[in-house]
């Protein structure tokens, strides 16, 4: 959750000091991951992701979970906060993209998967 842009939220941690952690906690046995597509807007699930191709962890040695509920959009941080509001409205712009809907969670995932980029190439 903390892995993400300071800017919109002051106690978020850059990639360039996240990922020297994430190497670090994989080397102490840590092999357990959570995140979700709201924290920072998918930066999260992004950085785990680039830790996992920078430091060669083979993907079977880990457990990777996400969440999704809150809509996941560039207008939910255009002030340079957070707008917990919209990002909960199931409506108008952000209909279907919000909540725990069978869309929803079938996105989500699609998403999430493209962020952290687990999937191999054919």
């Amino acid at each position: 959750m903390g892995y993400g842009n300071p800017n919109v939220e002051p106690w978020m941690i850059t990639e360039e000091k996240a990922l020297p952690l994430l190497e670090h906690a994989y080397k102490r046995g840590i092999n357990t991951w959570d995140t979700a597509d709201y924290y920072s807007l998918g930066q999260s699930e992004e950085i785990i992701g680039k830790a996992i191709k920078k430091y060669n962890i083979p993907r079977q040695h880990l457990v990777l979970l996400t969440k999704c509920y809150f809509g996941v959009d560039e207008r939910v941080i255009a002030s340079g906060k957070m707008n917990i509001q919209m990002a909960m409205m199931n409506d108008g712009y952000m209909v279907n993209r919000v909540g725990l809907s069978r869309k929803h969670i079938l996105d989500a995932v699609d998403a999430s998967v493209a962020r952290s980029a687990i999937v191999k190439e054919e």
